[in-house]
């Protein structure tokens, strides 16, 4: 590749010989050529190598990078210190793009002040075969992030790190990483403590990407229960990363992350583990509740974080275990 890159796309990869076949024929389809494709093996004992080396041959767009198998944050650690272009995108290894995706990101964001376009994506469920199509508002003129956090976080919505495209120097400016040892919704905070630095953010109505939802993605593979402790562990990374700095963004976070238990009832309520299940979630509210800055709140701020949380659906299918212990926060 002898001019610099345009865009670098980073994609984990771990035992996924089934699907990147499909994901890398998407990328190499873009009607912007002149990217560079990272692809991160992170330590895969199937053929995802061979495949990978095999695309390698017919195209010197492909960067191989090789690395024990240290999970998915470590990986996108690895590609963005790695990635050449000035701006970067995350893929996961079964997901594609639409052939104009390249393109259509950069003419939004080159030559201006912007550090992230966020963009539409359909989730497709593979097992099912249905779309679904979830759509989060577009905003027709960039804005700094902690100006309006409201549509930054979406009512119950989750967030990724692979349904926008960023501005290297901005990472790496402001020492961002995505979190060590997090097996789920570990860009979640990659993208919260991004936010925490008040990026120029612009999202744009444009459907670019396909999630692919399979019982072997990176997010399908993590067992339910284990999901758990990820969240406990998220909530102490939220309090210890974004309280003093600002807290209407913890507020904001801290909301969204309780949304994000709405993903586990369904897997465990209804089971024999229900018991154990109530049980996490209880120890989850206990980790938020000890945090000593979060009890110095007012107690207004409490009540509308709890207010709002009672709105989601997780409270009507935890009400009588739950709002004896939540209503202790105030």
């Amino acid at each position: 590749m002898l001019q610099i890159p345009m865009i670098s796309i980073i994609i984990p990869i771990y035992n996924a010989e089934k699907y990147i076949s499909t994901c890398l024929g998407s990328i190499l389809s873009q009607t912007l050529y002149n990217i560079e494709i990272i692809c991160v093996n992170d330590g895969s004992t199937d053929n995802s190598l061979e495949i990978l080396e095999e695309y390698q041959k017919k195209d010197s767009r492909i960067v191989i990078l090789n690395q024990e198998n240290q999970g998915v944050s470590v990986a996108r650690n690895y590609g963005i210190s790695k990635a050449t272009a000035e701006y970067i995108m995350f893929m996961d290894a079964d997901d594609t793009i639409k052939k104009i995706t390249c393109e259509k990101l950069y003419n939004y964001i080159n030559n201006t002040d912007i550090d992230i376009v966020q963009f539409q994506h359909v989730n497709i469920v593979l097992n099912n075969k249905f779309k679904l199509f979830p759509y989060k508002k577009s905003i027709k003129k960039a804005y700094n992030v902690l100006s309006n956090l409201k549509i930054s976080f979406p009512k119950n919505d989750y967030i990724f790190c692979w349904d926008r495209l960023y501005r290297k120097n901005f990472i790496e400016n402001n020492g961002i990483k995505f979190p060590l040892g997090q097996k789920f919704a570990e860009d979640f905070i990659f993208v919260a403590l991004l936010y925490s630095k008040n990026p120029k953010q612009l999202i744009v109505e444009d459907y670019l990407y396909n999630h692919v939802i399979n019982s072997d993605s990176v997010c399908g593979s993590t067992k339910p229960y284990s999901k758990f402790d990820s969240i406990k562990n998220l909530n102490i990374l939220l309090y210890e990363q974004l309280f003093d700095k600002n807290i209407d963004l913890y507020y904001y976070s801290l909301n969204l992350l309780l949304y994000n238990l709405l993903g586990l009832w369904h897997s465990l309520y209804f089971s024999k583990y229900k018991e154990e299940y109530i049980e996490k979630v209880l120890e989850i509210f206990k980790s938020i509740d000890d945090n000593k800055k979060f009890a110095s709140l007012s107690t207004t701020k409490k009540y509308l974080l709890i207010e709002k949380f009672k709105l989601s659906k997780i409270y009507w299918f935890l009400i009588h275990p739950i709002e004896k212990y939540f209503y202790k926060f105030l």
